[in-house]
């Protein structure tokens, strides 16, 4: 309306003005463009600032007093060198008012309806520097963790060698009072999910700090996640606690370089442990912090048994995104096409070998015992094929990965070889086969088969005479064939 009468107006001072139309006209014709131009603007900027605001990888809503208020674009990193991190010390008088009611929540473009049940379930405690998520996690703000009330008979440092037969159970922490210590009026009434170590936490957790527990303490400025491990030495395992690390991290919109881990377990080390290290900017043990450590923010990891990986309540959502980021970290190429004349088949061997203190003698069960027969009879009958065999677990992990990526079917016993179908390509074959004494309801592997699109094909054992001794089963030759053929043919379609 305003524009409307500027105009009117304009127009009748002009006429008395001006005797002349022509030059009435080119006036007024000047005067109309600038007026479109400038709504012409206003319109372009308004909808570049919603643009930008999408195109982010991500982008949180920040919270304060229970509303949420307005957005904030944050781009997400693949790979890149991360910066080493710094620690400060300090009291306990350090000031909390910068984390109080700030929690944030990542929005992204194909919002999961994990994150949206996450989101909408959210409860705020001790003015909000506790924050917890559908009875799953939690992200808390300046919270100490003092070692002297987290016990354990390990540290975690011990060879393997040196501690075979040891209980499961010194491998563990318990929690006295005092070993979390938040300010705060009282103690969160609540409760995680199922068997979880994060109520102990929770439980352990002092609220009303006295004089003397103001004392010196290490500042750990920046955002880390606190884990328990269960199955440390078992890849599907780490894997489902490595991908819960990664949901949460980007669920609080970070990145794998601004995210450290916080491994509370005294696990002996065991070669997946350095995984951790290369995924996320840095990851310790309980046993390595200095006695008090002041975390400006630490989120309490998803429990392992939790993971969407294995309660299949939802499809994992972001698995292409977390493949990419682990491949990326580890440096591994993916600039490979397939090449449906010369397919790749990769067998992974179960063999014994020695990964954690209950087992010393390293025994397997679900192995193979006709190994060398199955790659003569593939290569035979596929020439054109490349076929070759591997005990995955005798490398390192970045070698693993390597040799997954350059696969096109990976082919191998039920077992934890066969969570690598992660990193499979795009276009990728999973041939898995169960022995005839294993539950064949153990679906994990055609489940991560079918989140991600690939090909899958199982041959079930149902001859007892294919059983032989140690755990191994003899695998027909031309039932292999017979599903590696159907899968390349499934593959070049």
């Amino acid at each position: 309306m305003f524009f409307a009468l500027f105009a009117e107006i304009l127009k009748d001072a002009l006429s008395e003005a001006m005797r002349s139309k022509r030059q009435f006209i080119i006036f007024t014709g000047l005067v109309s463009c600038c007026v479109l131009l400038l709504l012409l603007h206003n319109g372009l900027w308004n909808s570049t600032a919603d643009l930008n605001i999408e195109s982010h990888n991500s982008a949180v809503l920040t919270r304060n007093d229970g509303n949420f208020l307005y957005f904030e674009g944050r781009n997400t990193r693949l790979s890149g060198s991360c910066q080493p991190q710094h620690r400060d010390t300090g009291r306990l008088a350090a000031d909390n008012d910068h984390y109080v009611n700030k929690t944030f929540v990542a929005i992204s473009a194909d919002f999961s309806d994990m994150f949206r049940d996450w989101h909408q379930n959210t409860e705020h405690f001790c003015g909000g520097l506790m924050s917890v998520f559908q009875h799953e996690f939690a992200v808390i703000y300046g919270v100490i963790i003092d070692k002297k009330f987290c016990i354990s008979a390990a540290n975690g440092s011990e060879l393997l060698e040196d501690v075979m037969n040891q209980s499961e159970e010194a491998e563990f922490y318990k929690f006295e009072m005092g070993c979390f210590q938040l300010p705060c009026t009282r103690r969160p009434s609540y409760f995680f999910n199922g068997k979880n170590h994060l109520n102990e936490w929770l439980f352990s957790m002092i609220t009303r700090l006295s004089p003397k527990q103001n004392e010196d303490f290490v500042m750990e400025p920046q955002f880390t996640i606190a884990v328990t491990r269960y199955e440390y030495a078992n890849l599907y395992h780490c894997l489902t606690d490595w991908y819960n690390a990664f949901l949460v991290m980007k669920f609080v919109n970070h990145t794998s370089c601004d995210t450290n881990i916080l491994l509370i377990d005294a696990h002996p080390p065991t070669h997946l442990d350095e995984v951790w290290k290369v995924i996320f900017n840095s990851s310790r043990k309980l046993s390595a912090l200095d006695r008090r450590t002041y975390f400006k923010q630490l989120a309490w990891g998803i429990t392992g048994y939790n993971s969407p990986l294995v309660s299949l309540q939802y499809a994992p959502p972001f698995i292409e995104e977390f493949r990419n980021i682990i491949l990326s970290r580890f440096n591994i190429t993916q600039n490979r096409h397939l090449t449906c004349g010369q397919p790749r088949v990769l067998f992974v061997w179960r063999h014994n070998y020695i990964t954690h203190p209950r087992n010393p003698f390293g025994k397997v069960s679900r192995k193979i015992s006709n190994e060398v027969e199955l790659l003569h009879y593939i290569s035979s009958d596929m020439p054109e094929a490349s076929v070759d065999g591997i005990q995955i677990d005798r490398l390192n992990m970045k070698q693993q990965l390597q040799r997954i990526a350059d696969s096109d079917i990976l082919v191998g016993m039920h077992g934890a070889g066969l969570s690598h179908a992660v990193f499979l390509p795009y276009w990728g074959a999973v041939v898995e086969v169960v022995p005839r004494y294993w539950t064949a309801e153990s679906n994990q592997f055609r489940m991560i088969a079918v989140w991600r699109n690939l090909i899958y094909e199982r041959w079930v054992n149902n001859d007892p005479r294919n059983e032989v001794a140690d755990l191994s089963t003899r695998v027909p030759p031309y039932v292999i064939g017979t599903l590696v053929k159907k899968a390349v043919a499934r593959m070049c379609k």
